[in-house]
């Protein structure tokens, strides 16, 4: 192709590549704009604000000329106005602070009870109701017909026929053969002589009834102090309390107690919100009709109850004038208040708050205030009690009562118990002086406990601790197991300081077929010892940060976390005349179990060499190499440094270093199950193929060593 098409081509290509670039960028500006609205309407708004100023001075702020400024500022007043639905957002939202909340908060810092500023019955409002608007249900014989509502008409007789009317905007419905009929107005009641009176006319010998189907929607107005007041589309079932609760309710300026319905610029009814929650009493509560107004009151005078009363809150005052009213509007008081004190906070002539105090007696004689605040405080808790302590069967706490005897304390404790030193009580109280508290220690002898004469001498005061010793070095008998090759296996009680080989003469001793170096022995606390030290050396593990090991970490941690630490004590076994005082011939402890295996005669050789099961038989004077021979030799990543053998008795011991390869014997001693154990050399670098093989030998290492244990216990 000559050289010209080629630049042809490719400023061709120029002009196709440049717009679609433009159009681009326009569609990444266009949705940067449309994904923060919000900023680009307050923009719009201060430039607006801008040029309605007609000054040029501080900020320099200029609409868009493709912006519709006043577009976007009626844009965002739809969008900060609330909407009405039926299912009414959080009233916290638009609830407003009061300036009693205000105040009533900076006087509850000054007092020691806590106080709410939440007045009576707005918590009803604050989450989603269950007095919702209602559609359905059945319909009385009051309710008035209007468009909207439809119903079935049902006629048997000489014919049958079932009918669906709807009535009109007109307010009428359509019959066949009778026409349109104008229904509007009429009460449910009503409705069925009506259309027999209007089907007779036409028609004979028949009878007919009606049910409503659905039911119009109707429209009224919620104003003054409420949490969202506007125009809501309703049920023609609602009434006034569905209606507040659609509506979030009365603000925190708004009455409870003074909500209006008026009709035709008439006051049909005047509801109370705490009659509803207080007594259930909704005698009050209308049906709405379509332009109803729902008025709502600013609230009334205030008052705070405060402490053991049954229902703590700011109370909105109407008829009551006493402090006993107002008590009795919070609910009465708890069971734990106390009459003698009641704190009244007041403000003074709208100058000052001062605090007084006053009492029970006097309620129906203290006139309250607006803004009043009332603090009712729990009875004191003096404790009037005595401690036990000690060998007694119910130590604890116990009530005192005037002319108590240590006879009649100890009785209520269950008694002493069989191991108590009755002949050293102590008995503690402490007296209150000018200098502080003194206090008394002195020792009882309860040997004579159950005469006439102790019991009367011995009295108790409030605040006396009696403490039972027990006697020195006393412990109930211990158990221990004894299995294997002995004569009676099973097992032993022992008593304090009893030793190894006492618990094993008492077994019978050994049987013929013992084997004393492959003998266990097991201790429960070490077990816990060993879990813990494998769980601090899991969270080693699991911090390396060595590349050569991170791929074999899963791994180790694994075998780590599922340990099964038997808490084995590595002790010499000997024969039991040797043993009896020896190091080895340890004190007995609860729980403890001596296993004494037979002869394995097999040796063992695990780890990093080629033949995975080495079990050999047992060879007296063949070295550890001569075994890892018959294992067929080391692998290449063997750590030949670090290798050892784990005897049967519990206890390891390493090889030689590789200087001294040629001294012989230097090697361990290998006994009849002992374990020769071949490491990995974690050190070297390692291929994927040597990574596996160390995973490999480790699982091998720890399922070997898991099986010879349990084959010598």
């Amino acid at each position: 192709m000559p050289r010209f098409l080629y630049k042809a081509l490719g400023f061709a290509s120029l002009i196709w590549v440049f717009p679609l670039f433009i159009f681009s960028q326009q569609l990444e500006n266009s949705s940067s704009l449309s994904s923060s609205p919000t900023s680009y309407k307050v923009s719009a708004q201060q430039a607006a604000q801008s040029l309605n100023s007609g000054t040029s001075g501080g900020t320099d702020l200029a609409a868009p000329k493709d912006v519709n400024t006043a577009s976007l500022l009626k844009e965002q007043k739809q969008d900060q106005a609330p909407e009405k639905s039926v299912k009414k957002s959080s009233s916290k939202s638009v609830q407003s602070v009061t300036t009693f909340d205000s105040f009533f908060s900076q006087s509850s810092s000054t007092l020691d009870v806590t106080l709410t500023s939440t007045p009576f019955g707005h918590e009803f409002f604050s989450e989603e109701s269950t007095f919702s608007n209602t559609s359905s249900g059945p319909v009385g014989s009051d309710y008035i017909l209007g468009p909207g509502d439809s119903f079935k008409v049902l006629i048997w007789g000489r014919f049958e026929v079932s009918l669906d009317v709807t009535v009109d905007r007109d307010g009428r419905i359509l019959l066949p053969k009778v026409g349109p009929l104008f229904v509007s107005g009429l009460q449910y009641s009503e409705l069925k002589p009506f259309l027999v009176k209007q089907l007779s006319q036409y028609y004979s010998s028949f009878d007919l009834s009606v049910s409503m189907t659905t039911l119009k929607s109707i429209r009224v107005y919620v104003v003054g102090h409420a949490a969202q007041p506007g125009a809501y589309q309703i049920s023609s079932l609602s009434t006034l309390i569905n209606t507040l609760f659609q509506c979030g309710g009365p603000s925190k300026s708004g009455s409870m107690r003074k909500i209006e319905v008026k009709r035709n610029g008439q006051v049909l009814t005047t509801f109370s919100l705490y009659d509803f929650i207080m007594f259930g009493d909704k005698s009050k509560d209308v049906r709405l009709m379509p332009e109803d107004v729902v008025y709502i009151h600013p609230v009334g005078p205030q008052i705070a109850v405060a402490g053991f009363v049954k229902r703590p809150a700011v109370y909105e005052l109407d008829t009551e004038k006493t402090a006993k009213d107002v008590i009795a509007l919070a609910g009465g008081t708890t069971d734990f208040f106390y009459k003698g004190r009641l704190q009244v906070g007041r403000v003074m002539d709208n100058k000052s708050q001062t605090f007084f105090e006053t009492d029970f007696d006097k309620l129906d004689q203290l006139t309250v205030q607006p803004g009043d605040i009332l603090k009712i405080y729990p009875v004191a808790q003096s404790k009037s009690s005595v401690v036990v302590s000690g060998a007694v069967h119910r130590p604890g706490e116990y009530a005192y009562k005037p002319g108590m005897r240590l006879k009649e304390l100890i009785d209520f404790a269950g008694g002493v118990v069989a191991n108590s030193l009755l002949k050293d009580v102590e008995l503690t109280r402490v007296k209150v002086t000018e200098s502080g508290p003194d206090v008394i220690r002195k020792t009882i002898d309860l040997t004579q406990l159950g005469s006439q004469s102790v019991s009367e001498s011995i009295a108790v005061e409030p605040g006396d601790m009696i403490l039972v010793h027990t006697v020195p070095e006393w412990e109930v008998l211990g158990s221990v197991e004894v299995q294997g090759e002995v004569r009676f296996p099973g097992i032993y009680s022992v008593k304090k300081g009893e030793k190894l080989s006492s618990v094993l003469k008492r077994a019978g001793g050994y049987s013929t077929f013992a084997y004393l170096p492959g003998a266990s022995f097991f201790r429960p606390d070490i077990r816990l010892v060993q879990q813990d030290a494998a769980k601090s050396f899991g969270d080693n593990v699991y911090n390396m940060t060595d590349q050569n090991f991170l791929a074999k970490r899963e791994l180790l941690l694994n075998s780590i976390l599922t340990d099964k630490s038997l808490g084995r004590l590595s002790l010499n076994f000997k024969q039991l005349s040797k043993m009896e005082g020896s190091s080895d011939d340890i004190t007995m402890m609860h729980g403890d179990k001596i296993h004494i295996p037979k002869n394995p005669e097999v040796v063992y050789v695990v780890g990093s060499v080629f033949n995975k099961q080495g079990a050999f038989a047992y060879s007296e004077n063949k070295s550890p190499e001569e075994y890892i021979a018959q294992a067929a030799g080391y692998l290449p990543t063997a750590d030949k440094d670090n290798a050892y053998v784990y005897h049967a008795d519990g206890s390891s011991e390493k090889f030689p270093g590789t200087f001294l390869f040629f001294f012989k014997g230097s090697y361990p001693k290998i006994q009849p199950g002992d374990i020769i154990v071949v490491p990995e050399d974690y050190r070297q670098e390692k291929s994927l193929k040597d990574i596996m093989n160390i995973t490999q030998t480790v699982y091998q290492i720890a399922v070997s060593l898991a099986t010879v244990v349990y084959l010598l216990r």
